[in-house]
């Protein structure tokens, strides 16, 4: 996948960052490193068969929550 980026882009950077360059960082920082929104996947919001156990919130040290399912059992588990 390649990204193309407007040739302006790298110019209104540069300027930014010599007038502002903690605000020009945190802006950079909160663009590159913010999560894609991606659509849930169907196997996502599919309900739970019988034998399914239920995810686990988990809360990270940055205080957002995610969601863990236990790992399917393998034939080495058996």
């Amino acid at each position: 996948m390649s990204l193309r980026i407007p040739r302006w882009v790298p110019v209104a950077l540069g300027i930014a960052s010599r007038m502002a360059p903690a605000a020009t960082g945190r802006f950079v920082a909160q663009v590159v490193l913010r999560p894609r929104q991606n659509p849930p996947q169907p196997w996502e919001t599919a309900p739970l068969q019988p034998h399914e156990s239920p995810p686990e919130l988990l809360t990270l040290r940055n205080g957002q929550a995610a969601l863990a399912w236990p790992a399917a059992p393998t034939s080495a588990d058996a």
